[in-house]
């Protein structure tokens, strides 16, 4: 019941994370190409924390792999949250015509002030 519980969580979590962190916050192609390196780098390290988490002396209960993997699935969620209300709050200031961004358009990508986040 464990697992399936943890598994639910854990598609559940990473679905939503995974939708907020796409590549509709991130304009122009060079930007756009280091945010997908930096979600496949840092979704790669969860398999080396998960190979010293799951340890073999710790079965069948696996107490402390489960907790790492719920403790990390709650950080994922509050990131999210935070940089969901980040969005938010950027749009509000784009379309106040308060944003700090300036300068040429076509090279700001993301940055142009006319440019809004897709939530």
């Amino acid at each position: 019941m464990l697992v399936h519980i943890q598994w639910w969580v854990n598609a559940n979590v990473s679905f939503r994370s995974h939708r907020l962190t796409s590549l509709s916050t991130v304009g122009g192609h060079l930007r756009r190409g280091v945010a997908i390196a930096f979600q496949i780098g840092f979704g790669n390290c969860g398999a080396i924390i998960a190979t010293f988490s799951y340890m073999a002396k710790d079965a069948p209960r696996f107490i402390r792999g489960y907790t790492l993997s719920l403790g990390f699935l709650g950080l994922s969620a509050v990131s999210c949250t935070l940089y969901f209300f980040a969005l938010i709050s950027e749009n509000r200031k784009r379309a106040r015509g308060l944003s700090e961004h300036s300068g040429e358009r076509a090279r700001l990508g993301d940055l142009d002030p006319d440019y809004r986040y897709m939530l």
